[in-house]
């Protein structure tokens, strides 16, 4: 008798388990791929056998096994990586005297961390036909400055209208209608906007800001999108492939200003913190080059990416947008991403369904808005991550040759690299030799 082992919906299974002559159990992954729906299992995957063996498989490209060794329970995962082998790893040891135990404290540690920005229909309605800012779609999309921005938390949820990073409007769903919340200069500029929100006063509101100047002469309140830095490269990107978006684009933005939930401050420390630990390696080796910007220690950054994207063939794409007069940003950028990739990637190792329909549906819901392309094909299903660093402007020699050191010392897969056009359309750009 054998058990089978896998992690998706194939002809051929990623391991099996056979009974060995002590009566205990031996897992076997494939040697060799005959074809046909056949396979060999002659690599043994442990050196070590099992009292017992309990295959939990799914078709969604991650499950698990509980394995038995010496009266203690430990669990195996398999995850989808392309191929009918399976990658896999033991994330939990040896250490449990019961399965039900084992299994109820790693479902505790799947809800450390959460990430849905899905909106309800409490605030959907707003932007549907009927609703009360049903014109904010058309509005957008024939203002070239402005973009929208969706989220939701575990007490809230929100549409927004930006200009850069300035956010003008920020609309609330309510169960008996809505809420308008904005930084208070924008208010006094003009409250009859935010009193009575129509596309005429809007339009007024845009005139407002543009001719505002302040005590000392100055316009304070387009610097953040009029000086064509990050801001101004963000709404290009976030337009270009969400509202503005085209059927057969390589990907669309599903979500900016991103970040991953946790299910309290101890839980977002001790994730993040371990992530970070494994590149300070890589950090002391830099400070050993030669001419290399020293006190990279005190280089901080957040929990926040700028973009989450879903390429055509269901990647996952983390992407990081830098500007390009900040050459020390751009050459340090990979501890970044690569750091958003890894928490990403832990996360998904715990909620691979759940992240899944997320994602997906949030396409969808956005695509019935009308701020995605309705044409745009939904992949079925989420298989990998990418990770993606964009410059927006010119850069300088030194962000080029200090970021290929900083590659060269890390040592992990490649990050793609693109400049921003001036319609936002990503090019790809080749910054390492």
């Amino acid at each position: 008798m054998q058990k089978l082992i896998h992690c998706i919906d194939a002809s051929i299974t990623a391991m099996i388990a056979l009974p060995n002559k002590s009566n205990k159990w031996d897992i076997f992954a494939i040697s060799k791929v005959h074809g046909m729906g056949k396979a060999d299992y002659n690599k043994k995957v442990f050196d070590f056998d099992f009292i017992e063996v309990v295959p939990l498989n799914t078709s969604s490209g991650l499950s698990y096994v509980c394995l038995n060794k010496d009266n203690k329970w430990g669990l195996l995962e398999l995850k989808y990586n392309d191929t009918i082998q399976c990658e896999w790893k033991l994330i939990a040891d040896f250490i449990y005297d019961d399965m039900d135990s084992m299994l109820q404290e790693l479902k505790s540690k799947k809800n450390e961390m959460y990430y849905d920005r899905l909106l309800p229909l409490k605030t959907v309605k707003l932007l549907l036909p009927g609703g009360e800012f049903n014109w904010l779609i058309n509005f957008v999309l024939n203002q070239p400055d402005l973009d929208f921005q969706t989220g939701k938390n575990k007490s809230d949820s929100w549409i927004s209208i930006y200009r850069g990073t300035t956010c003008l409007l920020k609309i609330h769903g309510r169960l008996n209608g809505y809420k308008i919340s904005v930084d208070k200069k924008y208010r006094t500029l003009y409250p009859e906007f935010y009193d009575n929100p129509t596309s005429l006063n809007f339009e007024i509101l845009i005139s407002k800001i543009g001719t505002y100047k302040n005590e000392l002469g100055k316009n304070t309140l387009t610097h953040y999108y009029d000086n064509q830095k990050e801001g101004f490269y963000q709404n290009l990107i976030s337009r270009r492939y969400g509202i503005e978006g085209k059927m057969d684009d390589p990907f669309v933005i599903i979500d900016k200003e991103v970040v991953i939930g946790y299910l309290n401050t101890s839980a977002k420390n001790g994730i993040i913190d371990s992530i970070r630990k494994k590149y300070q390696t890589a950090l002391d080796e830099l400070q050993k080059i030669e001419k290399f910007p020293s006190k990279l220690n005190e280089f901080k950054f957040g929990n926040e990416f700028d973009f989450l994207a879903l390429d055509s063939n269901g990647k996952i794409i983390i992407i990081e947008l830098k500007d390009g007069s900040d050459t020390k940003k751009i050459y340090l950028s990979p501890f970044q991403i690569y750091t958003y990739c890894d928490i990403y990637n832990e996360y998904i190792s715990r909620n691979k369904d759940e992240f899944e329909k997320v994602i997906l549906d949030m396409i969808k819901q956005k695509q019935e808005l009308g701020i995605l392309n309705s044409k745009w094909v939904v992949p079925n299903k989420i298989v990998g991550i990418r990770a993606a660093l964009v410059i927006g402007g010119k850069y300088s020699n030194a962000a080029k040759t200090n970021y290929q050191k900083v590659i060269k010392v890390i040592n992990k897969y490649p990050i793609e690299t693109y400049e921003c056009d001036k319609n936002g359309q990503l090019v790809e750009i080749q910054l390492l030799p």
